[in-house]
């Protein structure tokens, strides 16, 4: 059927006629309903922002004023720290240094008895129980080196000339090794009688 024979049949009937409502009115209320309730919420987290951030720069000013009230008594802290360590090392170096045969009393000894020019001393490694030395001179300062010897160590031996010191060919090169301390004379002779107190009193055999 065509459209106008319909709407001749419908202009002829008792029908009223077609009513078109509008359902878009509603759907728009329902959005811009939901459009205020997102923005009171949008705009409730952005004052909750506002509000957090507010706080957290407060707290990095009031750590920014301790950090910088504590760092006189840091610093003071970290200084004292330092200077008791360096106290405590002077403390060891000087109770190793009581100690006695320590390193710097074969050096002290070496540069008493080293010959005078034109012997030269180049090189030393002292340590607690031995001496190493290299130096330039001729055969008299080795052989003035060999007879007078070093107090409270034992005989000079050769010592192989380190790299380093290959191309400057030192004459003097010894090395020796520290005597076992010895007990004092006075407390020698006491401590031989009494080991033989008991063979001196024993009867003797029949």
């Amino acid at each position: 059927m065509s459209e106008g024979e319909r709407l001749w049949r419908l202009w002829r009937s008792d029908l009223e006629g077609i009513v078109v409502r509008a359902t878009h009115e509603e759907l728009s209320g329902k959005l811009k309903a939901l459009s205020v309730a997102l923005g009171i919420l949008g705009t409730l987290a952005l004052g909750a922002m506002i509000w957090h951030d507010g706080q957290l720069q407060q707290q990095i000013d009031e750590d920014s004023a301790d950090v910088r009230r504590d760092a006189p008594r840091v610093a003071a802290a970290q200084a004292l720290k330092q200077r008791t360590l360096h106290m405590a090392d002077s403390v060891q170096a000087f109770e190793a240094l009581q100690q006695g045969g320590s390193a710097l009393d074969g050096l002290a000894l070496l540069t008493r008895q080293f010959p005078p020019p034109p012997a030269t001393l180049l090189y030393v490694r002292a340590e607690p129980g031995a001496l190493a030395f290299a130096g330039s001179g001729d055969e008299a300062s080795v052989q003035a080196l060999r007879e007078r010897g070093l107090p409270g160590y034992g005989p000079l031996q050769d010592l192989p000339v380190p790299d380093f010191l290959a191309d400057s060919n030192p004459a003097i090169h010894l090395q020796t090794q520290k005597l076992p301390p010895q007990p004092p004379a006075d407390t020698a002779a006491p401590a031989a009688a009494a080991a033989l107190a008991p063979e001196l009193q024993r009867p003797p055999a029949p």
